[in-house]
This record gives structure tokens, C-alpha cells and sequence, in this order.
């Protein structure tokens, strides 16, 4: 069974808009798959990130660089 989708449209600038249909082609992906792994990937990182954060904090003061 294929996965429920939603459109999303948002005003980007247009260099913006440039650079990613660019990309895209590049990519050989249709629009919506390169968005989809470009906006998934946006997501891991920022937990990545997040649970990093979270990690540092466990460190005692003194042992931070």
C-alpha cells in the first residue's frame, strides 16, 4: 500500500528555487521524492543535533573542551 501524501507549497526566493530544481535535476528525482529526502534529511539531523546537545550536557562542566 503506497504511503498517504499531502502537497505542500511554500514562497521561497528565487535563487532559493534555483539552486534546489538544480539539484534536483541533478539528483534524477522527480520534485516530490527530492523534497522528501531533503526535508527527511533536515529532520535526522536536527535530532542528531538535539540529542548531541542533550549528551554535552551529561558532561561535567570541567571535562568540556
Amino acid at each position: 500500500m503506497a504511503e498517504k501524501t499531502r502537497n505542500l507549497c511554500a514562497e521561497i526566493p528565487l535563487e532559493l528555487h534555483t539552486k534546489v530544481r538544480q539539484r534536483q535535476a541533478e539528483s534524477g528525482e522527480t520534485l516530490s521524492r527530492y523534497m522528501t529526502a531533503l526535508i527527511t534529511k533536515y529532520y535526522e539531523m536536527e535530532s542528531c543535533k538535539q540529542k548531541s546537545i542533550a549528551e554535552m550536557k551529561k558532561v561535567p562542566q570541567n571535562l568540556r573542551s
